[in-house]
């Protein structure tokens, strides 16, 4: 890299296409150290509520910006394209964004347990993050949300289906701003169920029917706490009434067809898959291509046309999950191949044989020359796998 391309900007000089090489100059405790290109204006805005005064910019990274801004001696115009930033990179960042998810859904839960929600610009701030790091590689934070814990599951499982709803969303070509609130809808919808006791949550037996009727008000109750604090009117509707279903055998009020929100439509998709490829005290955890079976059975009750367009969305064999090759080892999926889905891209980490950790290698399955294929989908649990370890050796 020359010290030519390398050239300092304030951050009211920064604009979308310019790639950031490291923060120059910043007020405020909170230390920001990521690199990368700015995708859109959002970020700008982001840096400068971290403080952020002046940046070292990366000219030969960047794509041309705007007339009469600072250029650099080696800037060239190139024609708009999307690019996904590299994943390893991303990684780290959304590592540090998954950790701060998780305190503020803990926050908001034991504010609900106070009935005392009154404000929701940390979970906006949450899901502005989300949006942008899908935006730069949505692999990242797709791959790291595979990690479940049924321990957890109420605070994960929100901010999976808010990373999962806005990608949904992304891919349907729906508004940046109407993901934004899908984003945000995804984080809060379930928020009254931390205050169901524990004991019902993981109960494995059958639950009583005065238990049962505890569960089915939650939807209700979240909406009614959320009320006023500026949430859209689809959104409301759809906390209200993910449970429906077309055919009208949900709750709570058994509503079909088009009297159910799109948003709600949506988000009932994204929400029974996550909840069905998750261990629970109640349930074994199903892999995507069975979960994608029952999404997509019309018995199902869910909005078939949503329920293709989420399938080809994800994939057969979704970023994050586990595939075991025809050599006997174990990849986690880390993109997608829309033309041919059954040939994703993969990082191979385990091998069944010999039943150990190996150094993990990228595979293309799309033309890779010893014609290796995909066997079956595999669980985690099934080889006693702890992806948190292979996530840090990624």
């Amino acid at each position: 890299m020359s010290k030519e391309t390398l050239q300092k900007l304030s951050i009211d000089e920064l604009k979308k296409g310019m790639f950031i090489h490291q923060i120059a100059e910043q007020n405020g405790e909170l230390e920001v150290k990521s690199k990368g290109k700015v995708s859109s204006s959002s970020i700008i805005e982001q840096l400068k509520s971290h403080g952020i005064i002046s940046v070292i910019v990366d000219f030969s990274k960047s794509e041309l910006v705007t007339q009469g801004s600072k250029q650099g001696p080696q800037e060239k115009k190139k024609p708009k394209r999307k690019t996904l930033e590299d994943i390893d990179m991303e990684l780290g960042r959304v590592d540090r964004l998954l950790l701060q998810c998780s305190k503020t859904h803990k926050r908001y839960v034991i504010e609900s347990k106070k009935e005392d929600v009154t404000d929701l610009t940390a979970a906006k701030e949450i899901v502005s993050d989300i949006q942008q790091s899908l935006e730069r590689n949505p692999n990242a934070l797709l791959c790291i949300t595979s990690i479940k814990n049924e321990k957890t599951y109420l605070y994960h499982h929100c901010l999976r289906v808010s990373v999962l709803l806005c990608h949904f969303a992304q891919s349907l070509g729906i508004k940046e701003k109407d993901c934004k609130d899908l984003a945000l809808l995804g984080f809060l919808y379930d928020l009254s169920m931390g205050n169901v006791p524990s004991d019902v949550l993981n109960k494995e037996k059958k639950l009583s029917d005065e238990e049962w009727q505890l569960i089915q008000q939650q939807p209700l109750l979240t909406a009614k706490m959320l009320d006023g604090l500026g949430l859209s009117k689809s959104a409301m509707l759809a906390i209200e009434q993910h449970h429906e279903r077309i055919n009208g055998s949900g709750y709570p009020k058994q509503l079909s067809g088009e009297m159910i929100n799109k948003y709600a439509r949506l988000l009932a998709i994204v929400d029974a898959f996550d909840a069905m490829t998750t261990e629970r005290p109640h349930q074994k955890a199903k892999s995507a291509a069975q979960a994608l079976k029952i999404i997509l059975n019309p018995d199902s009750g869910f909005d078939l046309k949503l329920a293709n367009a989420f399938t080809k969305c994800i994939g057969v064999y979704p970023v994050g999950s586990l595939i075991l090759l025809s050599n006997q080892r174990i990849g986690l999926v880390t993109q997608p191949n829309p033309k041919k889905p059954s040939m994703p891209k993969a990082k191979v980490f385990y091998s069944t044989t010999g039943n150990h950790y190996m150094e993990p290698k990228e595979i293309n399955l799309d033309g890779n020359s010893n014609g290796i294929k995909i066997l079956k989908p595999v669980l985690a649990s099934e080889y006693n796998l702890d992806l948190k370890q292979v996530f840090s050796n990624l």
